[in-house]
């Protein structure tokens, strides 16, 4: 296959298709458009471009299938959280030296401790130009505000070690795609220090002005719950039992509103991490990762619930 040229395999690759299926009723025809797409298609992705630009595909890695998962996992290790920061990796390999990637991915790659590695890495090899905060309601086609995403247009050059900087829009306060777009062309632009980066906690990319701040991660922690894969299974409102039943545990989650007291409806069937749903876990083959036992350190203290959207929302 990477052998030849695809003008020579555009006849096997029909004859492949044929041998499928192709019945008498004119399906082959179909065989042999569906066989031009498919040798068109690999011989774009074998090229190298100048400029790819795209809105990634969006796909957390415990919704992927066995082969993309573990494809993603041989190949993009640092960014396989999400089939989107895979594609940002994907996009710059597209690049012929010195090309440009222009992405919009979700914003949440630029600051979890998750993909930390990936973006040292890219903060060190690679030239960022532009990033771009659109935050929810971005896009025409995705009603809700579901997707939370930036813009970046990043190089394939090394960067300049005399204090390069990127430039970035914050158009996050916009409400509708059109008041996005309006801010890329007109709104106020920033200058920040790609190198500096690398010297914020896990590398985060951060876009406000911080000198003056104290960081909250001197006075708290902050610890992110458990993940089930399987709530409706594992999960019930107290009220659903008729007390806490052997097995079953309280589960606090966050609220929409910032209130004394709430998130305080849920109780789980944890059974101390050693039954059913451990078993669940192990089924999954390590799709959850750690997320099934998160936020065990906060247990039996006391401390502040925020849910880490919108506007923040707290409670006891």
């Amino acid at each position: 296959l990477f052998a030849a040229s695809f003008d020579e395999l555009r006849d096997l690759f029909a004859q492949a298709l044929a041998a499928e299926g192709a019945d008498e009723d004119g399906a082959l025809a179909d065989v042999g458009v569906a066989a031009e797409g498919i040798a068109t298609a690999a011989e774009l992705l074998m090229g190298s471009y100048h400029l790819v630009c795209t809105n990634v595909p969006y796909l957390k890695r415990g919704n992927q299938a066995n082969v993309l998962r573990d494809f993603v996992e041989k190949h993009h290790s640092r960014s396989k959280s999400d089939l989107a920061t895979a594609f940002v990796e994907r996009c710059l390999a597209l690049c012929r030296g010195g090309g440009t990637a222009a992405v919009v991915t979700p914003q949440n790659w630029l600051f979890l401790g998750t993909y930390r590695k990936m973006r040292e890495d890219l903060l060190r090899h690679v030239r960022w130009d532009v990033v771009a905060r659109l935050g929810p309601g971005a896009f025409t086609a995705i009603s809700g505000e579901v997707v939370n995403v930036a813009e970046l247009v990043l190089s394939d050059v090394a960067p300049a070690e005399d204090g390069r900087e990127f430039a970035a829009i914050d158009a996050q306060a916009a409400r509708t795609p059109e008041d996005k777009a309006r801010v890329l062309h007109e709104g106020h632009v920033t200058f920040h220090s790609q190198a500096a980066q690398l010297d914020y906690p896990d590398s985060r990319v951060v876009l406000d002005d911080l000198q003056e701040a104290e960081r909250l991660g001197k006075y708290a922690d902050g610890y992110a719950g458990i993940l089930s894969g399987d709530y409706p299974r594992f999960g019930r409102s107290f009220w659903e039992l008729p007390g806490l039943l052997a097995g079953w545990s309280y589960q606090q989650s966050t609220t929409d509103a910032t209130t004394p007291f709430g998130g305080m409806a849920s109780i789980f069937h944890w059974e101390n991490g050693a039954g059913a749903f451990a078993l669940h876990v192990a089924s999954l083959n390590g799709r959850l990762g750690g997320a099934w036992r998160r936020g065990q350190h906060a247990w039996r203290k006391r401390g502040v619930a925020i849910s880490s959207m919108q506007n923040l929302p707290a409670t006891l």
